[in-house]
């Protein structure tokens, strides 16, 4: 369980990495990841797995940082006419409150509630797809601290990881998948943004797994 919590938490890392704008430290970070995380030995027996080959060939055959940021900036930055792609929650769905200020407001208190706090960047606010991806890795290696001291800390993650996932990430990271499908993007965020819709997905069925396996042995 601690293992594979690791290996979650590195590919939430990877995938919040993608969707930040790409310095060129970031690109040759991005670039080594196919050598750090072998597809067919590490995660061939995952439903993920297809999504994240294509996802590892892109990242293989990254064009140019400046190429990449003129992207970055076409597709994700607001615009005259908004956003082609918008990597925010508050454009799918704002939650009970109907704002994107009450959205950010609740994502806020839920980092605070572990601890964490935002950077001042104001191009990446509490439910920018980067953060929430983030959030994820920070609670999965947190997770996987846990297993060395017991089970009911890693239940109790387990559960927050789930609660996230559902109310969060689940709901609309696939129609932002979408919206990129639509476009003519660069080919690592089209399989980024697949295999990130498929990974939230399969990752929710992880953690419900483990929570019910968790709660039958105690």
């Amino acid at each position: 369980m601690k293992a594979l919590a690791q290996l979650r938490q590195a590919i939430y890392r990877l995938l919040a990495a993608l969707f930040l704008y790409p310095t060129e430290a970031r690109r040759r970070a991005l670039v080594e990841v196919p050598r750090v995380l072998e597809p067919e030995r590490v995660l061939a027996a995952f439903p993920f797995f297809l999504p994240w080959e294509r996802l590892l060939r892109a990242l293989a055959d990254l064009p140019a940082s400046t190429v990449l940021q003129e992207e970055y900036v076409r597709l994700f930055t607001p615009g005259f006419d908004g956003c082609r792609c918008a990597p925010y929650e508050s454009a799918y769905h704002c939650g009970q409150g109907g704002s994107a200020s009450w959205l950010c407001a609740e994502l806020e208190r839920e980092y605070a509630f572990v601890g964490l706090a935002l950077s001042n960047d104001p191009h990446e606010p509490a439910d920018h797809l980067a953060v929430e991806l983030e959030y994820m890795a920070f609670l999965c290696g947190r997770e996987a601290e846990a297993w060395e001291r017991g089970t009911a800390e890693a239940r109790e993650l387990l559960g927050r990881e789930r609660n996230f996932l559902n109310r969060h990430l689940v709901r609309w990271v696939p129609e932002f998948a979408r919206s990129l499908q639509d476009q003519e993007a660069a080919a690592v965020y089209r399989a980024g943004a697949a295999a990130c819709e498929a990974f939230v997905l399969q990752d929710l069925d992880l953690v419900c797994l483990f929570s019910r396996i968790q709660e039958a042995r105690r």
